[in-house]
Protein backbone atom coordinates (compact mmCIF):
# COMPACT_ATOMS: atom_id res chain seq x y z
CA UNK A 1 0.00 0.00 0.00
CA UNK A 2 2.82 2.05 1.29
CA UNK A 3 5.03 0.99 -1.71
CA UNK A 4 2.21 2.05 -4.31
CA UNK A 5 2.45 5.64 -3.72
CA UNK A 6 6.28 5.95 -4.28
CA UNK A 7 6.87 6.50 -8.41
CA UNK A 8 7.61 3.23 -10.31
CA UNK A 9 10.31 4.77 -11.78
CA UNK A 10 12.22 4.43 -8.91
CA UNK A 11 12.20 1.19 -8.86
CA UNK A 12 13.50 0.77 -12.62
CA UNK A 13 16.74 -0.39 -12.85
CA UNK A 14 17.38 1.93 -16.20
CA UNK A 15 16.71 5.37 -14.28
CA UNK A 16 19.51 4.48 -11.79
CA UNK A 17 22.18 3.25 -13.66
CA UNK A 18 22.78 6.34 -16.21
CA UNK A 19 23.02 8.60 -13.45
CA UNK A 20 25.34 6.45 -11.69
CA UNK A 21 27.59 6.25 -14.79
CA UNK A 22 26.56 9.92 -15.18
CA UNK A 23 27.96 10.85 -11.87
CA UNK A 24 31.15 8.27 -12.15
CA UNK A 25 32.10 10.08 -15.29
CA UNK A 26 31.75 13.50 -14.18
CA UNK A 27 33.73 12.99 -11.21
CA UNK A 28 36.65 11.10 -13.16
CA UNK A 29 37.51 13.99 -15.43
CA UNK A 30 36.86 16.92 -12.81
CA UNK A 31 39.34 15.55 -10.51
CA UNK A 32 42.05 13.74 -12.21
CA UNK A 33 45.27 15.08 -12.40
CA UNK A 34 45.67 14.28 -16.51
CA UNK A 35 44.30 16.10 -19.28
CA UNK A 36 40.68 16.69 -20.26
CA UNK A 37 38.74 15.34 -23.08
CA UNK A 38 38.22 19.12 -24.62
CA UNK A 39 40.60 21.31 -25.64
CA UNK A 40 40.34 24.44 -23.44
CA UNK A 41 38.11 23.11 -20.87
CA UNK A 42 41.63 22.60 -18.31
CA UNK A 43 42.17 26.20 -18.22
CA UNK A 44 38.55 27.54 -17.58
CA UNK A 45 38.45 24.71 -14.58
CA UNK A 46 41.52 25.92 -13.47
CA UNK A 47 40.40 29.58 -13.75
CA UNK A 48 37.34 29.30 -11.69
CA UNK A 49 38.02 25.78 -9.79
CA UNK A 50 36.79 27.80 -6.42
CA UNK A 51 33.41 29.43 -8.26
CA UNK A 52 32.39 26.08 -10.22
CA UNK A 53 32.90 23.97 -6.56
CA UNK A 54 31.14 26.49 -4.31
CA UNK A 55 28.03 26.34 -6.69
CA UNK A 56 28.63 22.98 -6.98
CA UNK A 57 28.53 22.08 -3.27
CA UNK A 58 25.59 24.96 -3.17
CA UNK A 59 23.57 22.87 -5.85
CA UNK A 60 23.54 19.44 -4.00
CA UNK A 61 22.57 21.24 -1.13
CA UNK A 62 20.07 22.96 -2.57
CA UNK A 63 18.90 19.52 -4.48
CA UNK A 64 19.08 17.67 -0.64
CA UNK A 65 16.47 20.22 0.80
CA UNK A 66 13.93 20.60 -1.83
CA UNK A 67 14.12 17.03 -2.39
CA UNK A 68 13.33 16.17 1.35
CA UNK A 69 10.79 18.99 1.13
CA UNK A 70 9.02 17.50 -1.33
CA UNK A 71 8.83 14.02 -0.50
CA UNK A 72 7.64 14.83 3.39
CA UNK A 73 4.90 17.15 1.79
CA UNK A 74 2.34 14.06 0.95
CA UNK A 75 3.24 11.62 4.46
CA UNK A 76 2.99 14.54 6.22
CA UNK A 77 -0.30 15.96 5.10
CA UNK A 78 -1.82 12.48 4.83
CA UNK A 79 -0.30 12.38 9.16
CA UNK A 80 -2.28 15.69 9.88
CA UNK A 81 -5.32 15.20 7.62
CA UNK A 82 -5.53 11.94 9.69
CA UNK A 83 -5.63 13.32 13.46
CA UNK A 84 -9.42 14.24 12.41
CA UNK A 85 -10.37 10.82 11.27
CA UNK A 86 -12.95 8.24 13.88
CA UNK A 87 -11.37 5.58 15.49
CA UNK A 88 -10.53 2.84 13.74
CA UNK A 89 -9.68 4.94 10.74
CA UNK A 90 -7.68 7.38 12.40
CA UNK A 91 -4.99 4.40 14.02
CA UNK A 92 -5.13 2.89 10.12
CA UNK A 93 -4.40 6.68 8.62
CA UNK A 94 -1.67 7.36 11.16
CA UNK A 95 0.27 4.01 11.00
CA UNK A 96 -0.45 4.26 6.81
CA UNK A 97 1.82 8.17 7.70
CA UNK A 98 4.32 6.87 9.54
CA UNK A 99 5.09 4.28 7.42
CA UNK A 100 5.09 6.58 4.42
CA UNK A 101 6.94 8.98 6.22
CA UNK A 102 9.67 6.67 6.79
CA UNK A 103 9.75 4.90 3.65
CA UNK A 104 9.89 8.81 1.69
CA UNK A 105 12.83 9.31 4.46
CA UNK A 106 14.58 6.24 3.43
CA UNK A 107 14.39 7.44 -0.33
CA UNK A 108 15.78 11.16 0.46
CA UNK A 109 18.23 9.49 2.76
CA UNK A 110 19.70 7.37 0.15
CA UNK A 111 20.21 10.27 -2.22
CA UNK A 112 21.32 12.46 -0.13
CA UNK A 113 24.40 9.90 0.94
CA UNK A 114 25.43 10.37 -2.99
CA UNK A 115 24.98 14.20 -2.90
CA UNK A 116 27.13 14.74 0.66
CA UNK A 117 29.56 12.66 -0.12
CA UNK A 118 30.20 14.93 -3.53
CA UNK A 119 30.51 17.58 -1.91
CA UNK A 120 34.37 19.10 -1.88
CA UNK A 121 34.83 18.89 1.95
CA UNK A 122 34.61 15.60 1.72
CA UNK A 123 36.82 15.47 -1.93
CA UNK A 124 40.31 15.87 0.08
CA UNK A 125 41.80 15.52 4.06
CA UNK A 126 39.45 13.37 4.77
CA UNK A 127 40.18 13.09 8.22
CA UNK A 128 38.56 10.84 11.19
CA UNK A 129 35.46 13.07 11.87
CA UNK A 130 34.65 13.44 8.30
CA UNK A 131 34.58 9.50 7.60
CA UNK A 132 32.49 9.30 11.00
CA UNK A 133 30.17 11.57 9.21
CA UNK A 134 30.03 9.77 5.68
CA UNK A 135 29.39 6.22 7.57
CA UNK A 136 26.38 7.78 9.58
CA UNK A 137 25.27 9.18 6.04
CA UNK A 138 25.35 6.38 4.85
CA UNK A 139 23.58 4.24 8.08
CA UNK A 140 20.56 6.71 7.69
CA UNK A 141 18.48 4.81 4.79
CA UNK A 142 19.10 1.63 6.90
CA UNK A 143 17.86 3.41 10.17
CA UNK A 144 14.90 4.32 8.43
CA UNK A 145 13.71 0.91 6.75
CA UNK A 146 14.09 -0.49 9.87
CA UNK A 147 11.29 2.08 11.39
CA UNK A 148 9.11 1.53 8.49
CA UNK A 149 9.45 -2.37 8.65
CA UNK A 150 8.38 -1.84 12.54
CA UNK A 151 5.35 0.59 11.36
CA UNK A 152 4.69 -0.82 7.77
CA UNK A 153 2.12 -3.51 6.69
CA UNK A 154 3.61 -7.17 7.51
CA UNK A 155 2.86 -8.20 3.85
CA UNK A 156 5.06 -5.66 2.44
CA UNK A 157 8.07 -5.61 4.91
CA UNK A 158 10.31 -8.09 2.82
CA UNK A 159 9.69 -5.46 -0.41
CA UNK A 160 10.52 -2.71 2.33
CA UNK A 161 13.53 -4.59 2.76
CA UNK A 162 14.47 -5.80 -0.54
CA UNK A 163 13.96 -1.42 -1.46
CA UNK A 164 16.03 -0.11 1.52
CA UNK A 165 18.99 -2.34 0.59
CA UNK A 166 18.60 -1.27 -3.43
CA UNK A 167 18.58 2.38 -1.69
CA UNK A 168 21.35 1.60 0.25
CA UNK A 169 23.54 0.52 -2.08
CA UNK A 170 24.59 3.39 -4.25
CA UNK A 171 24.98 5.40 -1.01
CA UNK A 172 27.80 2.99 -0.21
CA UNK A 173 29.44 2.39 -3.81
CA UNK A 174 30.07 6.35 -3.49
CA UNK A 175 30.96 6.82 -0.02
CA UNK A 176 32.70 3.53 1.49
CA UNK A 177 35.80 4.23 -0.36
CA UNK A 178 36.37 7.10 1.97
CA UNK A 179 35.07 5.69 4.92
CA UNK A 180 37.76 2.53 4.80
CA UNK A 181 40.45 4.11 2.43
CA UNK A 182 40.19 7.65 3.60
CA UNK A 183 40.15 8.36 -0.14
CA UNK A 184 37.25 9.73 -2.21
CA UNK A 185 35.56 7.61 -4.85
CA UNK A 186 36.82 9.56 -7.33
CA UNK A 187 40.72 9.29 -6.37
CA UNK A 188 40.00 5.41 -6.09
CA UNK A 189 38.45 4.89 -9.21
CA UNK A 190 41.77 6.85 -10.24
CA UNK A 191 43.50 4.77 -9.29
CA UNK A 192 41.95 1.18 -10.21
CA UNK A 193 41.64 2.90 -13.45
CA UNK A 194 45.42 3.34 -13.58
CA UNK A 195 46.37 -0.18 -12.23
CA UNK A 196 43.81 -1.75 -14.79
CA UNK A 197 45.91 0.21 -17.56
CA UNK A 198 49.18 -0.87 -16.25
CA UNK A 199 48.20 -4.62 -16.22
CA UNK A 200 46.88 -3.84 -19.62
CA UNK A 201 49.91 -2.51 -21.14
CA UNK A 202 52.49 -5.48 -19.27
CA UNK A 203 50.26 -8.41 -20.49
CA UNK A 204 50.47 -6.71 -24.31
CA UNK A 205 54.40 -6.05 -23.69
Amino acid sequence: MVLAAIPEILYKDWFWLPIAVGLTVIIYFARRKGPPPFPGVGKFFAKHKRAITRITDIFWICLVLFFLAFLLLLPLRILFESLSDPEPIRTMSLQFACSFLFLSLTVWSAFSGLAIGSLSVFQSNLTKTKRIVLLVVCLLPVTFTVLEVLTGIPETRWATVQLGLYLSAWSWIVNAPAIITGKPFSVVLSDIGRKIKSALCKSSS
